[in-house]
């Protein structure tokens, strides 16, 4: 009996150890979408940094922007995120030129980052500040094995080298996904305490860009026209409000309107743009971006 309980004990420590060196040294070098992001951001011949959201990650494709330009997006990211990744990152790429922020509908009215979102920003991103502990941080412990081990094996992505995505998909009418995707907008825009903070969290980004000599575009991401009229343009107007309320400096505001893409064939869903909408959108932001350059 004792004999059975002592390899019992060595097995069970043995598969402990083994857990923690695959914790520890192996799934936080994994290759999956955030990491593949991370890596972008050692490129110091950047010229052009893409924060934000699904939005710009779907949104904008680098293949028509000339310049040296990474796209780090990713889906559901909060505007306290890009801040902290911004504050990394900044001091090290030293050709930085301008910084393209998305402010959508999600932006400013969403504030809590997930334990999840934590721990994998923390592992991927080496975000100190998401450091939630051994047990918290522990991908082991809380995310599929399986894929863990496929993303350690494997090492493939679907991710373009310059950190972008989209799909072929285009936009259908449907009440009810539409509903789903615009969320309760009244609640939403009722949320005083995370606007605030979320504004406060811009104003760093916008002061940060300011000391390091860095232009920021605030962009405001293109819609099909049915966002528009079942949010009674509600989202857009708040948002434009309370961007006036915030002292620039030398960043600027583009609206996404102003280049007229409304036709369903450039849809993914109500509110993103499918891969050949991110072309058209990607091409007119290009010139929008070089005028920018030119104007320097």
């Amino acid at each position: 009996m004792k004999l059975f309980l002592s390899k019992l004990l060595l097995y069970f420590l043995l598969t402990f150890i083994f857990l923690l060196v695959l914790d520890f040294f192996v799934f936080p070098q994994n290759t999956n979408v955030m990491s593949v992001k991370n890596d972008l951001l050692k490129n110091e011949n950047t010229e052009i940094l893409v924060l934000g959201n699904s939005h710009t990650f779907f949104g904008i494709n680098l293949d028509f922007i000339k310049r040296t330009t990474i796209n780090v997006a990713n889906k559901s990211r909060k505007l306290e995120v890009d801040y902290f990744i911004l504050r990394k990152n900044i001091k090290d790429l030293k050709k930085l030129r301008l910084v393209v922020l998305p402010i959508s509908s999600y932006t400013l009215f969403t504030e809590k980052v997930s334990k999840k979102e934590k721990r994998l920003y923390y592992n991927f991103y080496k975000l100190k500040e998401y450091d939630q502990g051994l047990y918290y941080n522990s991908l082991v412990f809380h995310e599929s094995f399986k894929e863990l081990i496929e993303n350690a094996l494997f090492k493939t992505t679907n991710v373009s080298k310059s950190g972008w995505i989209a799909n072929s998909e285009v936009y259908k009418f449907d009440k009810e996904i539409i509903n789903t995707r615009i969320g309760n907008v009244n609640e939403s825009l009722s949320r005083k305490s995370t606007i605030k903070l979320n504004l406060n969290y811009l104003k760093q980004v916008i002061d940060l860009c300011e000391i390091h000599n860095v232009k920021l575009m605030l962009l405001l991401p293109p819609y099909h026209p049915d966002f528009y009229l079942f949010t009674n343009n509600e989202y857009d107007k708040e948002i434009k409000k309370y961007i006036k309320t915030i002292d620039l400096k030398s960043g600027n505001l583009l609206d996404s309107k102003s280049f007229n893409i409304t036709e369903d064939i450039y849809f993914e869903n109500v509110d993103h743009l499918n891969r050949k909408g991110a072309e058209i959108f990607s091409k007119k932001l290009a010139k929008d971006i070089n005028q920018l350059f030119i104007n320097e």
